[in-house]
């Protein structure tokens, strides 16, 4: 969360950033973390290069990431047909773009569409899980929720905005705190006359 505006701040305010950040860290993270629970429409990429679209989402105990088919109106098929495609556990790191190990063999990859492709590499460095999200949006909230998962931080843009915002926000909270925490002013003197002469 490093800016020109966090560097030229006193440094009270940046001592109040540093004490923040991993609650601020923390809740961004949560929020991301509900939409991968419930769940989104990506495309897979198989090992041929081949992609088809698939519902991904992480299971309620965080351990596993869960993948079923989905029919050609959209609908998600029965829990009976919902298979566990890795166990976070058995994963490394996560990579993008033309970085992810199948990209080479997909077919017909636009640029926005490679914009939008992650793997997850597991740790044996053979296996990888290659997914495409349907937008930005998605893109974002799933590998920076894989990348913390994994140990790593989260580091898009969009996230790192968010970030901000709501260190901000939590500054601001944090000085009214102290402001209304100050101690009362006592009331003035009777006179001003301190010395008896």
């Amino acid at each position: 969360m490093t800016t020109e505006k966090t560097e030229t701040e006193p440094e009270y305010i940046r001592k109040i950033r540093l004490q923040i950040e991993p609650e601020v860290h923390e809740i961004v993270f949560e929020q991301k973390m509900v939409h991968l629970i419930q769940g989104a429409i990506l495309e897979r990429v198989t090992k041929t290069g081949k992609y088809h679209p698939k519902f991904v989402k992480l299971s309620e105990n965080r351990q596993e990431i869960l993948i079923s088919d989905v029919t050609k109106s959209g609908q998600t098929q029965t829990k009976a047909a919902v298979q566990v495609a890795a166990k976070i556990e058995e994963l490394s790191h996560v990579v993008t773009g033309r970085a992810t190990i199948n990209l080479s063999k997909a077919k017909k990859l636009d640029d926005e569409k490679i914009l939008l492709t992650f793997s997850l590499i597991f740790k044996d460095g053979k296996k990888t899980l290659d997914l495409i999200a349907s937008n930005r949006n998605d893109f974002v909230t799933w590998v920076d929720c894989f990348r913390a998962l994994l140990g790593g931080k989260m580091e898009e843009k969009e996230t790192l905005q968010e970030l901000k915002e709501l260190s901000d926000i939590e500054v601001e909270l944090n000085l009214i705190q102290r402001k209304k925490k100050a101690p009362p002013i006592p009331p003035p003197p009777r006179n001003l006359n301190f010395v008896n002469i």
